[in-house]
């Protein structure tokens, strides 16, 4: 068992959704009161980051497996990524922003859980799992009170930045963690995947669909419409 390398990504799993997570009711009011969106236009928030993130989940693994950095790599170019944000003047550009942020997400995450189980002894590979889910599970409504606290007043721009320090936290987490595992190879078989992958893009549509009508983005924005009457 690699203790340093469980505690670097149980750590990641913290720091990495809490930035994610603060910056979702900051965006979703920027969307609607900043840039005037409606609702559609608010929902494309979450739909365009859950169909980003499902194309792309597919193949983490495979390419993570020839490059451990992988996870490192991906939180840094999302840390670049959220300073758009601030320079959107449309809903449709905040979406693609999303959709571009889902993706490298979803390069990013089974990756790391790989790691997790590569990392935990034999025998302790579920506790090392459920810890790692439980510890992550905590971020959500823990940004939720970070930006409730500090940030409801904050232009997005605020919100933003402290994201960004947070992503830049866990790459640096991320980068030292791999390097404490030892990741096998693929083989060189080959598999036919055309099934698999026409199969992925109706399932992410399908997701990203679903996600843009029960997603979080618009529901900060009713709650706050609701209760501020």
């Amino acid at each position: 068992m690699n203790s340093l390398a469980l505690v670097a990504f149980t750590v990641l799993a913290f720091t990495g959704s809490l930035a994610t997570r603060m910056l979702t009711p900051a965006l979703s009011f920027f969307l609607r009161e900043g840039l005037r969106s409606s609702f559609l236009g608010v929902s494309t928030l979450t739909a365009g980051y859950m169909l980003g993130r499902s194309l792309t989940a597919y193949f983490s693994g495979r390419m993570g497996r020839r490059w451990r950095h992988l996870p490192s790599l991906c939180l840094i170019l999302n840390a670049l990524l959220i300073l758009l944000y601030p320079l959107a003047r449309r809903w449709y550009e905040v979406a693609g922003l999303s959709f571009l942020q889902g993706s490298l997400m979803g390069l990013t995450w089974p990756f790391i859980q790989y790691l997790v189980m590569a990392s935990a002894s034999e025998g302790r590979t579920g506790m090392a799992v459920s810890v790692y889910f439980f510890v992550g599970s905590i971020a959500g409504p823990a940004g939720d009170a970070v930006y409730g606290a500090l940030f409801s007043t904050s232009p997005v721009t605020s919100v933003v930045l402290a994201s960004l320090s947070l992503y830049i936290l866990s790459s640096l987490l991320a980068y030292l963690g791999s390097l404490k595992v030892r990741v096998k190879e693929l083989g060189k078989e080959e598999v036919s995947d055309r099934g698999d992958v026409r199969w992925l893009l109706i399932l992410g549509f399908g997701m990203g669909g679903m996600a843009s009508v029960v997603g979080s983005s618009i529901i900060y924005v009713l709650l706050r419409e609701r209760f501020s009457r």
